[in-house]
């Protein structure tokens, strides 16, 4: 079967048909929730977890803890091999081949951005890169899941052949049940879902109507109708500007089949923190109870709410009764379970459990040697991220290099470059190599002058070199310093020594 000819009308209006219906709605939806997860968004998703369980009324009632972002330290902590600059290695370029590489890499703002990349790598276990001239530079975008759809190649399901770049309306297609909830619940989510002229989540919805569509041969906008917006053009790199990175198997399919754990764990802690903290708080209300034939217009107490038990006026004597058992929750024993979780859950994760803690006191190191295990734990749970972005590294230098090659005699429109990224074309020959930075001791200040003391004594050091050292200045400023020291004992530059 051939790939479909995307400049056919009724290719393109099927292609529509298929991103709209609801399996491939379904699929962006459980992206989202990640991504609202990540991005401190997880409130609506655990009143929704807690609908399961309690009646709406109930869930109303609760007291939330919706704060306590677990997902987003989770992944922030397995994302961290580019806590520190990688560094690369450009050979067979001339010196202006050089800086104009330097540049593109500066411009862009690279390594910011695949330290994004990393996180939404973690976080869908997928991440696609997309690399475009705007803004005068070679744009580098970290795309999530939900933003984009994919014509798999006839002839392999696992590639594209084609990408379908489209905002995801997330508030008409909210996972998250609809629900009304007041000023306090709704932490800047309302929405009129009207685009107004000032700044307000619905901006994106002008670009909702748009679709971009690029394949290796072509690249053109379309509306939702399947109508061109403006004319196909043709590719001028001759492949797709996207980058495909996937944390596991694809199982002879494009997207990666797998649930999103980290998301998930964060709203299953956040039901069970609700929970324990709705039953802390109802611990320490009476119920107020009435004994009447009427039935009282308006009571309240403590906790708002009061029992009205009906007296038949018949038969005064015969009082309705109401028990109630107390359950006496074990509060501390609740807590316990939370914490037992949160250790096997990093645990399982490769994490030490002393990542996020309930215990209230934190993890200091006691020297240089303890904080490099530290980090060396965290950096083993990232090495099977290092092969992946090493590929990714490679391939997003190819792009850089194509669209640079390809902009550098244009000096006006949207794919002008800034004249400090038009210094030289780039020579096909022109190879890179990245070495990802490894943990690194870090000693404490005791640690410190203890070594160079040791030094001192052996004599393998001047007090010049060890205030060079110890200040990581240079060997003039050095001079400067001991002056100064000299100056402020009141010794003389023979006493000094």
């Amino acid at each position: 079967m051939a790939n479909p000819d995307l400049l056919r009308f009724d290719e393109r209006k099927a292609i529509i048909e298929e991103i709209e219906q609801e399996e491939n709605i379904v699929r962006k939806r459980f992206a989202q929730r990640a991504f609202d997860c990540y991005r401190e968004r997880q409130a609506n998703y655990i009143k929704e977890n807690l609908s399961y369980e309690f009646d709406q009324n109930t869930v109303n009632d609760m007291r939330f803890i919706t704060s306590i972002n677990l997902t987003k330290r989770i992944v922030d902590e397995l994302s961290s091999i580019y806590t520190r600059a990688p560094k690369r290695q450009f050979e067979e370029v001339s010196d202006r081949e050089l800086e104009q590489i330097e540049n593109l890499y500066k411009y862009s703002k690279f390594n910011s951005k695949m330290k994004v990349a990393n996180v939404y790598y973690n976080l869908q276990n997928q991440n696609v890169l997309y690399i475009i001239p705007q803004d005068r530079t070679i744009c580098v975008k970290p795309l999530p899941l939900q933003s984009f759809d994919v014509v798999p190649d006839s002839e392999n399901s696992e590639k594209a052949y084609a990408y379908i770049l489209n905002t995801w309306d997330m508030d008409l297609k909210n996972n998250a049940q609809k629900q009304e909830y007041s000023s306090r619940d709704a932490r800047y989510s309302s929405n009129n879902s009207l685009n107004e002229k000032i700044a307000d989540p619905n901006d994106r919805l002008s670009e909702h109507a748009k679709m971009v569509v690029w394949t290796d041969e072509y690249t053109y906008t379309m509306d939702r109708k399947g109508e061109f917006v403006g004319e196909p053009v043709e590719n001028p790199i001759g492949r797709m500007p996207f980058i495909d990175n996937a944390n596991g198997e694809k199982d002879s399919q494009f997207f990666v089949r797998r649930g999103s754990d980290i998301a998930e764990f964060g709203i299953e802690m956040g039901t069970i923190l609700t929970d324990v903290a709705t039953t802390a708080r109802d611990q320490h209300f009476g119920q107020g109870v009435i004994y009447s034939v009427k039935q009282p217009k308006e009571v309240r107490g403590n906790h708002n709410k009061w029992l009205w038990l009906q007296l038949d006026p018949e038969r005064p004597e015969a009082r309705p009764e109401l028990q109630f058992v107390s359950p006496n929750a074990d509060i501390p024993a609740s807590l316990e379970m939370i914490q037992v979780l949160l250790n096997m859950f990093l645990t399982s994760r490769g994490l030490d459990t002393s990542v996020i803690t309930g215990k209230g006191q934190a993890t200091t190191p006691s020297s240089g040697i303890e904080k490099l295990l530290q980090m060396i734990d965290r950096f083993e749970a990232s090495q099977d991220d290092f092969d992946a972005f090493k590929s990714v590294e490679h391939k997003a230098f190819d792009l850089m290099r194509d669209w640079s090659n390809y902009c550098q005699n244009i000096n006006e429109g949207k794919l002008a470059l800034d004249p400090e990224l038009r210094i030289s074309s780039i020579s096909d020959s022109a190879k890179m190599s990245v070495q990802f930075q490894g943990p690194e001791a870090i000693k404490s200040d005791e640690e410190k002058l203890n070594e160079l003391e040791r030094k001192m004594e052996l004599g393998i050091i001047s007090r010049k070199m060890m205030i060079m050292e110890y200040y990581e200045v240079s060997e003039d400023r050095a001079l400067e310093i001991m002056s100064e020291i000299d100056s402020d004992l009141g010794l003389s530059n023979a006493e000094a020594g």
